[in-house]
């Protein structure tokens, strides 16, 4: 199989070109959008094998986004990890039951981010 691709949607346009960069070279083929809007445009067009989704993102947030890709069977196989600076247990809890993962984003190292994405797609193959 090919190179993986990634879609990361974040309104935070450092936190883009940071993760951009950090998944980029670590090999990965990365695409992104700065709201849920977008992130179902490119989603219709182009087949990603994970997607990295903030949650608090004016227009269309990350929950609203994560309902809408739930309920399209088109994308059963695709991964979401949803990006947030919430980081109380409740939070965690409650969004690692609706997505594949949750990270907080303010405990975030870059090497750890490359770690759970490649744990995420190797557990999808």
């Amino acid at each position: 199989m090919g190179v993986k691709k990634i879609l990361i949607v974040d309104d935070e346009p450092f936190i883009l070109k940071l993760y951009t960069i950090i998944l980029g070279n670590a090999g990965y083929e990365i695409d992104n959008a700065i709201n849920g809007y977008k992130a179902l445009e490119k989603l219709e067009s182009t087949i990603y094998n994970l997607v990295l989704l903030d949650i608090m993102m004016p227009e269309l947030d990350g929950l609203k986004t994560l309902e809408i890709i739930k309920n399209n069977d088109s994308y059963l196989n695709l991964k979401i990890i949803m990006l947030s600076a919430l980081s109380g247990e409740n939070s965690v809890q409650k969004f690692k039951k609706l997505a594949d993962g949750y990270i907080v984003k303010s405990e975030l190292e870059p090497r750890d981010l490359v770690n759970i994405v490649n744990s995420y797609l190797m557990n999808s193959e």
